[in-house]
């Protein structure tokens, strides 16, 4: 949305896994070093990253998990690690979203909105505490502005858009496919 001439190419494990794996990085070793942005992933990957960081790569990492070691190959955005963070159950699509809403205001454009149905969806799917008001408005907003691209799974598996029919049958679904290839 900022830039539609950016190439952005997204990349999937093809099995259950987490972080920068070495699917990754193999993958990684056949593209031009650019900017490697991790979603939900990469605060504990010290190794990964500084062998990037030594192949020239730029690593941007948006988290949720704890932090268990320092990482200086890395920009780290984590809700775990902040002391004035107050919301430490989000999820990290919504560190993630809290990422988007910066670059929004530096930019003066408002495009993150559009994908706050993903950070309801991630919250739901990843079993976050709902005891941050917060977690609360992204459900409801989230419910209310469910994102095109989002917009076909619900209409076909959620016959109502409460947390339990996200969590045990629209998840599930969206893992598979992801995991399917």
């Amino acid at each position: 949305m900022i830039n539609p001439e950016l190439e952005i190419v997204p990349i999937y494990h093809s099995d259950k896994a987490h972080g920068i794996s070495k699917e990754v990085m193999d993958y990684l070793k056949t593209v031009k070093p650019s900017l490697l942005m991790m979603p939900d992933a990469g605060t504990n990957d010290v190794d990964q990253c500084k062998k990037l960081k030594s192949n020239k790569w730029d690593i941007a990492i948006f988290d949720h998990h704890i932090k268990e070691k320092n990482n200086a190959s890395a920009i780290i955005v984590n809700n775990q690690i902040s002391d004035k963070v107050e919301n430490k159950g989000l999820c990290g699509t919504g560190v993630t979203f809290k990422v988007m809403q910066a670059i929004d205001k530096q930019l003066n454009v408002n495009y993150s909105k559009h994908f706050i149905s993903y950070v309801w969806l991630a919250n739901v799917s990843d079993s976050v505490p709902f005891t941050h008001p917060e977690q609360y408005t992204f459900a409801k907003w989230g419910r209310k502005t469910i994102h095109p691209n989002l917009q076909p799974f619900i209409d076909a598996w959620c016959d109502d858009l409460d947390n339990k029919t996200i969590a045990w049958n629209l998840t599930p679904k969206l893992n598979s496919l992801i995991r399917l290839g």
